[in-house]
């Protein structure tokens, strides 16, 4: 995220992801987005520190270590994405695979954006049309377009 100084009025600053997309949303408070509680973003990574471990670069990024801890309830990886790295051998060990999933809050994305655990994790983010995630969906169980968040957090009903 580039964005900085008081009420992102501030001048934009080279640090941070190329999203100019998700640039524009954060300055218009996200009014011109439709309705819905989690954003879907499709990021490209600089991959987790890894000395002497077999992890690939995707399997060790969604652990979200790389994560300022108050933002744990509020970024999700997809049970897809977890389900592929799980049953792909070659994703999960792989060094280079450096894009993932995430659904964020859409009322801590300006927050998130802003910290510098996403500044210096993120390369990148393209932004996707907000949504609802279902509330009681099993870990196991993925509908087209939703997935669960974390244990204890819920998402709020439109």
């Amino acid at each position: 995220m580039s964005l900085v100084g008081k009420e992102h009025g501030g001048p934009k600053s080279p640090e941070g992801p190329d999203a100019a997309y998700l640039d524009w949303a954060i300055d218009t408070k996200f009014r011109y987005l439709r309705e819905g509680d989690w954003l879907p973003l499709l990021v490209r990574f600089k991959p987790p520190a890894a000395e002497g471990e077999e992890a690939g670069s995707l399997e060790r990024f969604i652990r979200l270590d790389w994560l300022n801890k108050s933002f744990e309830n509020d970024v999700v990886i997809p049970d897809l994405i977890r389900r592929a790295i799980k049953r792909t051998p070659s994703l999960r060990q792989s060094k280079q695979f450096d894009f993932c999933a995430l659904w964020v809050r859409r009322e801590r994305m300006t927050d998130l954006a802003l910290d510098a655990s996403w500044k210096r994790t993120i390369l990148s983010a393209d932004l996707g049309p907000p949504i609802n995630l279902a509330d009681g969906l099993g870990r196991s169980g993925i509908h087209l377009n939703v997935a669960q968040p974390p244990e204890g957090v819920r998402s709020k009903s439109r």
